[in-house]
């Protein structure tokens, strides 16, 4: 049961690592778009 409940926390971390990814990409995009508007 310990062996699953580590595993359960280890996709959840790489859950939120990824999510972290997507959300710095789609922010960096999106500020990369706002400052090409700027000029």
């Amino acid at each position: 049961m310990a062996l699953i409940d580590g595993r359960a926390r280890d996709d959840h971390l790489i859950e939120s690592l990824w999510r972290q990814r997507l959300a710095l990409r789609s922010a960096t995009s999106l500020a990369r778009l706002q400052g090409r508007g700027e000029k």
